[in-house]
């Protein structure tokens, strides 16, 4: 999983490098790709290091502004008019 997990934040990454992607969609996905990415680590260093003060909270919330902000990157550039 881990390895899948870098492969995406790596691809989300590569869009800011990529002359096809306007700046703010790949601002967007990058951003996204990295939120998702903190937000796994931070639940595996609450399972499997040390429990984190309401872990689950901040684990969440990265999850989601990063779920949000991958899909809003991918829908400015793919449904641009």
């Amino acid at each position: 999983y881990s390895v899948a997990l870098s492969c995406m934040l790596f691809s989300a990454l590569l869009t800011l490098v990529r002359a096809e992607w306007p700046v703010l969609p790949a601002l967007l996905v990058s951003s996204g790709g990295l939120l998702f990415f903190f937000s796994d680590t931070l639940l595996a260093w609450n399972r499997y290091v040390s429990p984190l003060r309401q872990g689950r909270i901040p684990s969440m919330v990265t999850y989601h502004l990063g779920q949000m902000l991958l899909v809003l990157g991918a829908c400015l550039y793919y449904l641009k008019p």
